[in-house]
């Protein structure tokens, strides 16, 4: 059991990275006429750029690789 929990915490790590830099690079590389986006965030690219929008969406992908990934690890019986 301890062996499936460091293997899914290497899997984290490395997924992590994948998808932050699989996302972005995404992005990047095949860029749309335009882009739709949410209120909530149409500030972003105007104050940062979209660059700095394109890498905060691939750091969410990464996270949310990360939470599926530690819902899968079992917790530790006592």
């Amino acid at each position: 059991m301890e062996t499936y929990r460091k293997i899914i915490g290497y899997l984290q790590f490395i997924s992590f990275f994948w998808a932050t830099y699989s996302v972005t690079s995404y992005f990047m590389n095949n860029p749309f006429e335009s882009y739709t986006l949410p209120i909530i965030i149409i500030w972003i690219p105007d104050v940062f750029g979209w660059t700095t929008l394109f890498v905060l969406i691939g750091l969410f992908a990464g996270f949310f690789c990360v939470g599926v990934l530690e819902f899968l690890k079992f917790k530790k019986e006592e």
